[in-house]
């Protein structure tokens, strides 16, 4: 991914479970601070995430993610240049959430403050949010992963991607042995 003023929004998805794109995206995230970029890491996958437990945190609240600002934006960081948003727990609609105003303001802010925002979505054949996702963001990539994804499913998240005016830049192959 080349760095473009503004075009910072990165997210990791796969057309099914069990392809690693949680741990893609964190070791994304974490070689990108690595070499000085200040990268915000969100677990957006809202059903089913577990990034919070590989980095010892807890989930939060939708309204603790909303108000994520200047005066607490610290509590989120791992360390200097690595900051994480764990998964939001107990959201009732996530689809109506992911459309609000209120989320696109803080994808913005976020946007704005950090050199990389990775975000680790559901995957697209499983929960219809990593759509909406797809529409807000810079660079989408796929995981896919050796011996498990099939070509019909890839052929299926490039259609559905295709449909809904978003598309996927790329593909990242995954535990090639």
């Amino acid at each position: 991914v080349q760095e473009e003023k503004n075009k910072n929004l990165v997210l990791i998805t796969s057309a099914t479970a069990g392809n690693g794109k949680s741990y893609v995206s964190r070791n994304i995230a974490k070689k990108f601070s690595e070499i000085g970029k200040k990268v915000l890491l969100i677990d957006n996958d809202l059903k089913r995430g577990a990034q919070h437990k590989e980095l010892n945190q807890q989930t939060i609240s939708m309204d603790e993610f909303l108000n994520i600002s200047e005066n607490n934006i610290k509590n989120y960081a791992i360390n200097d240049n690595f900051y994480f948003i764990p998964k939001i727990s107990k959201l009732k609609d996530t689809f109506k959430f992911l459309y609000s105003p209120s989320y696109k303001n803080q994808l913005n802010y976020f946007k704005e403050r950090f050199d990389f925002v990775i975000i680790d979505s559901a995957p697209l054949l499983a929960v219809s949010d990593t759509a909406i996702l797809m529409s807000m963001t810079d660079y989408n990539f796929s995981v896919a992963r050796h011996g498990l994804t099939k070509i019909s499913e890839s052929s299926q998240l490039i259609q559905i991607t295709n449909q809904t005016g978003s598309k996927i830049d790329g593909f990242i192959y995954n535990a090639y042995e």
